[in-house]
């Protein structure tokens, strides 16, 4: 007989007539009927058959219903029966299926394992991965939020919990740029901007000290990134202005006015006149020292012959000022060719004089 075993009836290979084979089957099938009567070499009915068993679904935590789709009361499936597993939302079964086959399910166990959390998609400026995790986040962890370069997550992580993240999804704001540390900047080095970053979507006007220009008129902010990214602080030249008696402009051959910061101005005076320093050194629009004077030369005392002293009244050396007057001054018995020279600018005017011998004067006769 199919599905039962060799030995058909518990009490043995013969039955004794008026009493009753009580039927077996293989494990997994019941009896029917589940005796047999034998009076006088006959069973009464005179057959049975081995039908398979149903199978007991099993009780598995925050199923859905019975755990198996369609099927209530009693918890059963039949021999040759699927049962579609589901479980409560949240949850997702660990095999889709079991199989019924003469009281045993195939696969034996399953479970509702708590669903994962998928990244939040469709945000703004996100990284290729919203979650640091990768492309799926346990429940009960947490998706560390992740934007392209230049951005910054609203939130920090979002926590995962059967399914559904929380908060569901962030935002990616674009960072501030960080104000260069530029030498010789004003303040920030921002106009009108207070502390170290400028705002993205804002602009820095730069601004240098007092003696300085900007290389650049405007740097904009775009996600952390200044364009241009940097400036200099230029220093200005500096600029001569007019001097009295100085050759031309009075710098570097009279051709220039203004004379770049770090160079000199070498001053050049018209003849006649000298300067009161030598050079003046620019730095940041500023002349050190300020300015020069062309300052009138001394004229020089003509060495001449019976002169007494210097050659000039109350004037000691050999030099005289300018604006100043010579009273040429001759020894005794001399007398100077003319009273008085000039100095101007190194020139005397006239240039020179003599001491000529006094003459003698007419001798006077006495009568005798």
């Amino acid at each position: 007989m199919k599905n039962a075993p060799e030995l058909t009836c518990r009490q043995g290979d013969s039955i004794i007539s008026g009493t009753v084979c009580t039927t077996l089957c293989n494990p997994g099938y019941t009896p029917s009927p589940k005796s047999m009567k034998c009076y006088l070499g006959v069973f009464t009915p005179a057959k049975f058959s081995c039908k398979p068993d149903p199978c007991l679904i099993h009780m598995v935590p925050n199923r859905l219903g019975s755990g198996c789709k369609d099927v209530t009361r009693p918890f059963i499936i039949q021999s040759g029966e699927t049962c579609e597993t589901q479980c409560e939302q949240g949850y997702s079964p660990s095999v889709k299926a079991q199989k019924c086959s003469a009281g045993a399910l195939s696969p034996t166990f399953w479970s509702c394992n708590e669903d994962p959390c998928e990244p939040p998609t469709g945000i703004r400026n996100a990284a290729p991965e919203s979650c640091k995790e990768g492309k799926s986040v346990t429940s009960g962890g947490i998706c560390t939020s992740q934007c392209a370069d230049g951005y910054s997550p609203s939130v920090f992580s979002l926590a995962c919990n059967l399914g559904k993240l929380t908060p569901a999804a962030f935002t990616c704001t674009p960072d501030p740029c960080l104000i260069p540390d530029v030498p010789d900047k004003h303040g920030s080095g921002c106009k009108g901007i207070k502390g170290k970053s400028v705002n993205s979507g804002a602009a820095c006007t730069p601004l240098c000290k007092t003696g300085f220009q900007p290389s650049e008129n405007v740097l904009r902010c775009a996600a952390s990134k200044l364009t241009p990214a940097t400036w200099v602080c230029e220093p200005d030249s500096c600029s001569i202005g007019p001097i009295q008696q100085a050759k031309g402009t009075g710098c570097n051959g009279g051709k220039s006015s203004r004379v770049a910061s770090g160079a000199a101005c070498k001053g050049t005076c018209m003849p006649g006149y000298s300067l009161s320093v030598p050079k003046l050194d620019c730095y940041a629009g500023v002349f050190a020292p300020s300015s020069f004077t062309c300052d009138p030369d001394p004229c020089k005392i003509p060495n001449v012959k019976f002169k007494a002293g210097s050659g000039c009244m109350g004037i000691p050396g050999a030099t005289i000022a300018s604006n100043k007057v010579c009273n040429a001054h001759c020894q005794g018995g001399y007398t100077p060719s003319v009273a008085k020279l000039f100095c101007k600018a190194g020139t005397l005017t006239p240039a020179t004089f003599e001491c000529s011998p006094d003459a003698c004067p007419m001798p006077r006769a006495t009568w005798l």
